[in-house]
C-alpha cells in the first residue's frame, strides 16, 4: 500500500487558512502579520508575496472582510523577467502575488489593544513567515529580517516565548523545545494540528522507551551468553582432567545442569540445588580459576 507523505507545514496553514473570522480588529491584525516580512509598497496600493495558495486563500478572505480591494497575480509574471532556474525560483514555484488596496501599511503595530490582536497578527506572521520540522526533533522557525527582528523577539519575550536568533541571509526566530513549541502553537489556535503534535511525542517517547527496554534486555541476554561460554569451557577443559574426580558431589550437579541447561542462570541453579546466587557465583569463579 502507497503511503503518503504528510507535510506538517501544509496542514498548519490549511487549519489556519480555515480558521472562522471573528471581526475586524481581528482580521486587521492578522492580515498586518501576513504582510509584515514579505510586502512591497507602490504609490496606490501593496504587493504581497504569498507562501502558497492557502495563504493567498487567507489574505483574500481576509481583505474582503475589512472592505479592502484585493487582486491576485501569479509569480510566474515576475519570474518571466529572469528566465534563469534557480534553486530559490524553485522554492518559489507555487508562491504567488496579491495587490492589496492601500489602506493598511506592513509596519509593524505599535500597541495592540488586546491579547486577541496579538494572537491574530503572530497567526498572521506564522502562516505566511513559519515553519515548522519535526524529523529530528522539533524545530519551528519564524523568518523575518533586520527591520523587525527586533520588535518580533520583544513582543514574543513579552507574551512568555523564549526564541531564540539565528543571522544568517536572513534573520530568524527560533524554538526547539517542543513544550514551547506546542505552547506557541496553541497560543496562534492551531489547536488540532497541536493535539496531533502532542499525541505524536507521545508516541514517539513511547517507542524510545521500548527500544530502550529491547536494548537493556538485549545487552543482559548478550553478556548471560558470554558468561556461560567461558563457564562451559572451564567445564570442558576441567572434565578430561584428574581435578574433575575430586569435586564435591554438589560441585558436579551444580557441573550436570550447566552443561545441560546452558542459559540458566546463577539464581536459578541455586534454586535447584537449593544455594543461594552468591554461593553459585563463587563455585563457577573457583571453577574457572581451576582451569586457568
Amino acid at each position: 500500500m502507497l503511503k503518503l507523505k504528510i507535510d506538517e507545514n501544509e496542514i498548519i496553514r490549511s487549519e489556519i487558512a480555515s480558521l472562522p473570522i471573528e471581526n475586524k480588529r481581528s482580521s486587521k491584525y492578522e492580515l498586518k502579520g501576513i504582510m509584515l516580512s514579505h510586502s512591497k509598497v507602490e504609490e496606490g496600493f501593496i504587493l504581497v508575496k504569498c507562501k502558497d495558495f492557502k495563504v493567498t486563500k487567507r489574505i483574500i478572505t481576509l481583505a474582503h472582510f475589512l472592505n479592502i480591494k484585493a487582486q491576485l497575480f501569479q509569480n510566474a509574471r515576475l519570474n518571466n523577467e529572469n528566465p534563469k532556474k534557480t534553486k530559490k525560483s524553485q522554492e518559489n514555484q507555487r508562491s504567488t502575488i496579491v495587490q492589496l488596496e492601500k489602506i493598511l501599511t506592513p509596519n509593524p503595530p505599535e500597541t495592540f489593544p488586546s491579547q486577541k490582536s496579538i494572537q491574530s497578527f503572530l497567526r498572521g506572521l506564522f502562516l505566511n513567515s513559519g515553519y515548522l520540522i519535526t524529523k529530528n526533533g522539533y524545530h519551528l522557525e519564524i523568518i523575518t529580517n533586520k527591520e523587525i527582528f527586533g520588535f518580533l523577539y520583544t513582543l514574543l519575550e513579552e507574551i512568555g516565548f523564549n526564541f531564540k536568533i539565528r543571522k544568517t541571509n536572513s534573520y530568524c526566530l527560533f524554538l526547539k523545545n517542543f513544550r514551547e513549541i506546542a505552547s506557541f502553537l496553541a497560543y496562534i489556535h492551531v489547536h488540532n494540528f497541536c493535539a496531533h503534535l502532542e499525541a505524536e511525542a507521545i508516541k514517539k517517547e513511547a517507542n524510545s522507551e521500548i527500544n530502550r527496554e529491547v536494548n537493556y534486555e538485549t545487552a543482559n541476554i548478550k553478556r548471560q551468553i558470554k558468561a556461560s561460554m567461558e563457564i562451559l569451557r572451564s567445564i570442558d577443559i576441567l572434565e578430561k582432567s584428574e581435578n574433575y574426580y575430586n569435586l564435591p558431589i554438589k560441585w558436579r550437579k551444580m557441573i550436570d545442569l550447566k552443561k545441560n541447561y546452558p542459559l540458566l542462570s546463577m539464581k536459578e541453579i541455586g534454586e535447584h540445588l537449593g544455594m543461594s546466587k552468591n554461593q553459585v557465583s563463587s563455585v563457577f569463579r573457583q571453577i574457572r580459576k581451576l582451569t586457568i
